[in-house]
């Protein structure tokens, strides 16, 4: 075995002990126990950027899953750079906007939303509709979601 198969197989043992981490992150705050869960995000995505690097597109999925917990918390300020940052991270990694990017652009422009910056909203959905029906077809489940958000964001930006 080469080194680089060795280097991979490492790599590979190490997400899926991270992925098992993450999904308890997640059941942690499903259960309310909201500010243990961010510091283990918080502390899950340190250990991912040390195990493969702050550029690495497995950080940007830990990053949307802390965003996330932010922006439902209502802490925008601090949810925002990290939904920016993981669609960063994907853009660079891919060349182009990734699927899992779509889900990022989908939660920001919701947070644009509950902020009432309708019109960056409306752009991130669309976006985010974009890359799901280029990589996915127009059947995948999600984009009924996205469509969805994208009616409601126009809805309430024509009634303010």
């Amino acid at each position: 075995m080469t080194a680089q198969r060795k280097s991979d197989k490492a790599d590979e043992v190490i997400w899926t002990l991270l992925e098992g981490f993450e999904r308890g992150i997640i059941e942690l705050y499903k259960a309310g126990k909201y500010s243990d869960a961010i510091s283990h995000a918080e502390a899950l995505v340190r250990v991912s950027e040390k195990a493969f690097g702050r550029d690495d597109p497995r950080v940007g999925r830990v990053l949307i899953v802390l965003a996330f917990f932010f922006h439902d918390q209502g802490r925008y300020a601090e949810a925002e750079p990290l939904y920016r940052r993981a669609l960063a991270i994907g853009v660079k990694a891919a060349g182009r906007e990734p699927p899992d990017d779509a889900i990022a652009l989908n939660n920001l422009a919701f947070l644009y939303r509950q902020q009432g910056r309708f019109t960056e909203a409306e752009q991130l959905y669309r976006r985010s509709l974009a890359i799901f029906e280029d990589a996915l077809g127009r059947d995948y489940p999600y984009i009924t979601d996205v469509l969805y958000n994208l009616f409601t964001n126009s809805n309430t930006k024509a009634s303010n």
